[in-house]
């Protein structure tokens, strides 16, 4: 099945408005997309103003980073308008226990899901990732996960040998003056040189630990052409 898609921003600059354009001329083939994407915890040293927080309210306490904190879908105290439901969904830590084993494995059988992919805010805050992630291998052959590098070098040795597959990496910047476009206002610049720095050392070092190393790109758009 092939779809047409319509998305051209007012703020698009006119060179990404020709890139868009082309591609829209493109078909796009339509399947099925099996991964499990596993939201693990609710904790991340970053406050990007887009952030989706995987469909939920944002946890935790309102002091330091956490308080600049934003879900693009929901607030924690809930946006106008919002259900009851909505209000209260508020994330818990996963635990690689018991349950999570059988809900895993019930998903794989019933969903036909083929591969993990471990998400959170940032899954590397996580304080038993390792245990968490050997344990999704035991269900699933391919496990991902999506992190911002924010812990630089450690632990990427062990969560190789616990059986993460490949990492992707979200790059919020290549300068601070580009990194803080994406945060939400009040954000240290000290913290978003820090940031950088770590998702270079993240990088490298994952690089030598995993099956394969990934990066996305997030950018504000030049709105000087």
């Amino acid at each position: 099945m092939s779809v047409t898609v319509q998305l051209l921003p007012p703020s698009m600059s006119s060179r990404a408005g020709q890139l868009a354009r082309l591609e829209q001329g493109l078909p796009i083939d339509v399947v099925a997309d099996r991964p499990l994407r596993i939201k693990v915890n609710d904790v991340c040293g970053n406050a990007c103003h887009f952030c989706h927080n995987e469909g939920t309210a944002v946890a935790g306490s309102g002091r330091g980073i956490n308080a600049l904190r934003r879900s693009v879908y929901i607030r924690a105290d809930g946006p106008s308008g919002a259900s009851d439901k909505a209000r209260t969904l508020v994330p818990a830590i996963v635990r690689p226990d018991a349950e999570y084993a059988r809900t895993i494995t019930w998903l794989r059988d019933h969903c036909r899901t083929t591969e993990a992919h471990l998400t959170g805010d940032e899954p590397t805050l996580h304080p038993e990732l390792p245990a968490l992630v050997e344990m999704t291998a035991q269900t699933y052959n391919v496990v991902k996960m999506t992190s911002n590098g924010e812990r630089g070098s450690i632990g990427w040795a062990e969560l190789g040998r616990a059986g993460l597959s490949s990492v992707n990496f979200s790059i919020y910047g290549l300068s601070i003056e580009h990194f803080l476009q994406t945060q939400t206002p009040g954000f240290p610049a000290a913290m978003a040189e820090h940031r950088i720095a770590a998702v270079q050392e993240a990088m490298a070092t994952s690089l030598a630990a995993l099956t394969s190393m990934s990066h996305t790109v997030w950018r504000m758009a030049d709105r000087s052409a």
